[in-house]
């Protein structure tokens, strides 16, 4: 069976404009992304967000190509790992949204993962963007 994944739009796709987040604290945290730099310093910050897109980006296609399957535990695994990793950032409209797959995928709620996970890639773009204004 082949499934449909939704892939996140690359920068530049949609127009920040069309997106409006201007770091909105509900996207963004910037006191949490500044705390990340402060301990972690400039050189290994800009290497742990280097990783995170790429993390955050493989899990969002499990999470797509797993749902279909009924795959919950897949599921429910690449959710927590974007929950970590973005809520350690300070992206906590992604991190809430993540939060709320896994514990759908952890109960193998099918209607409530369909209709989150139809919302990854729009919000991976504007939390990457938002990351972007700050970086």
């Amino acid at each position: 069976m082949e499934t449909m994944s939704m892939p996140i739009p690359e920068a530049g796709a949609v127009p920040t404009s069309a997106v409006s987040m201007h770091a909105s604290p509900r996207v963004f945290d910037r006191g949490i992304f500044e705390d990340l730099i402060e301990v972690l310093g400039d050189r290994l910050a800009a290497d742990f967000l280097i990783s995170l897109r790429r993390e955050v980006t493989q899990a969002c296609v499990t999470i797509q190509e797993r749902a279909p399957l009924g795959d919950w535990s897949q599921v429910a695994d690449a959710a927590h790992a974007i929950k970590a990793l973005t809520g350690s950032c300070g992206l906590v409209e992604l991190a809430r949204l993540t939060a709320n797959i896994q514990d759908g995928a952890e109960r193998g709620d099918k209607l409530s993962v369909d209709k989150l996970m139809h919302k990854l890639p729009m919000m991976c773009l504007r939390s990457f963007q938002a990351l972007d204004q700050y970086s």
